[in-house]
């Protein structure tokens, strides 16, 4: 199998004796004996000098902000599982992710993760980092280091990661090390010490490579590998979880609609439904959102509601349309739904700059407000009441949909279907039927209005 390094975009940009020639040196041989392709691979980094190591491979790749190429990584495995996914960082972008770090070893994803860790930050100064030895000089303790090191191996273990290394840049079994970590099926972290030639080594009178490996000895840190357990990784349980369908309670999904027999969707559709919290107005927003989807559509949903979550106003705003959603602000609502009177007091001035076509259906109880639109008032609470009295944001998006037209009331009705927990699901039906069979009943109010 041929290298993946591109050795025409050589020689690399990492200072002289720095640990960094060598880790992308072996980690090219150790994907080299695992006979991976350019395709088998995404290399991740972040900020750092780490960070320039992608561009040498001839793999898939991403780069992202300091500290969060974990997360990064995380996302990219879970939706590619079949891909090696590497994350190549420095001890510095270990620190800033340091959450990241013991969210993905309690986690077990199946990504690895080289560290290339020289002890402070190496390309924006030498300040010390997680890292640093007591009495460490860098740039930031010209004094001294007085804080504790983190020791990134035992931290990965004590969250529960099954495999954890540590070795020096030097060592000649590296790309072997390298090469078990990426075939550990889980989350696997190989620490590899090295010199940072620019400021650590020449502010701490440190000549040799051997002298870090001395270092690591005065500091308790072991090497070699220091765990690595067999188990199932994050992945696997997530897509038995997946094929089960679920845990307690949750009703088996209908299977969703073919987009092409669908009816497309017009233009852009913005939607504002406001309620009370209790009212599941963020599940009634993901419904006309999702039913969207489900039409071959795209969606946008943003959801608020105070601090106090449990009491207060609900408001859900949606995107509908037919083509992709550039900016996502809705700024003139089309259709603006109120089902209570803390759903009033929150878009009040929104009601009061909507454009004359829009279209406001009201609760009929609610008091006078300003809207220089269309307003239709509807017995919104008394229909959710034949169903769940709590339930109006669903009312309300029943008659979004009836009236509207902004996602046809059968596709919108099959999208709940697959939403959520059985007796949510029900409930909500219910709440749908209820507003059908009231616009059914009172023909003079199911006049369609066009947005």
């Amino acid at each position: 199998m041929a290298h993946l390094l591109r050795e025409d975009r050589l020689p690399l940009p990492f200072c002289g004796g720095c640990a960094s020639h060598s880790v992308t040196r072996m980690l090219d041989r150790a994907m080299e004996s695992l006979g991976l392709t350019g395709l088998d691979v995404c290399l991740v980094t972040d900020i750092g000098c780490n960070g320039l190591i992608d561009q040498y491979f001839d793999v898939l790749s991403f780069h992202g902000l300091h500290g969060r190429s974990i997360t990064y990584a995380t996302g990219i495995k879970l939706a590619k599982p079949k891909l090696k996914v590497i994350v190549v960082m420095g001890d510095g972008g270990t620190g800033i992710g340091g959450g990241h770090l013991l969210s993905a070893a309690r986690r077990d994803v199946d990504i690895t993760l080289v560290i290339v860790n020289n002890f402070n930050y190496g390309m924006t100064g030498g300040q010390h980092s997680a890292t640093t030895p007591i009495g460490g000089f860098t740039t930031t303790t010209p004094g001294g280091n007085l804080e504790k090191p983190l020791d990134i191996c035992q931290a990965v273990i004590s969250a529960g990661g099954r495999f954890a290394a540590r070795t020096m840049s030097s060592d000649k079994g590296l790309s072997s090390l390298i090469a078990r970590a990426i075939s550990f099926r889980g989350f696997s972290v190989v620490d590899v010490i090295g010199p940072c030639t620019a400021y650590f080594m020449p502010r701490n009178n440190l000549k040799r490579s051997s002298e870090l490996e001395d270092l690591c000895m005065r500091l308790g840190w072991k090497t070699g590998i220091l765990r690595e357990d067999e188990g199932e990784d994050f992945g696997t349980r997530y897509a038995s979880a997946a094929r089960k369908g679920g845990g307690r309670g949750t009703r088996q999904p209908e299977a969703p609609l073919d987009p092409a027999s669908q009816p497309g969707l017009r233009g852009r559709t913005e939607i504002v439904i406001a309620a009370s919290a209790g009212n599941y107005v963020r599940f009634a927003g993901t419904a006309l959102a999702q039913a969207a989807i489900d039409a071959g559509g795209f969606a946008v949903q943003k959801d608020d509601y105070p601090i106090t979550v449990r009491t207060g106003y609900s408001v859900t705003e949606l995107i509908l349309s037919g083509s992709p959603i550039g900016y996502t602000g809705a700024d003139s609502p089309d259709v603006v739904a109120v089902a209570s009177e803390d759903g009033l007091r929150k878009t009040s001035a929104m009601l009061a700059s909507l454009k004359p076509g829009a279209l406001v259906i009201a609760e009929e109880k609610l008091g006078d407000f300003a809207a220089p639109a269309a307003v239709r008032r509807f017995p919104i609470a008394e229909i959710a009441r034949t169903a769940d009295r709590s339930l109006v944001a669903m009312v309300s998006a029943a008659l979004i949909s009836l009236i509207a037209g902004t996602v046809p009331p059968g596709l919108l009705r099959h999208t709940i279907s697959r939403l959520g927990a059985k007796a949510v699901v029900e409930s909500n039906l219910k709440a749908f039927d209820a507003a059908v069979s009231y616009i059914e009943s009172h023909p003079e109010a199911a006049a369609p209005h066009a947005i």
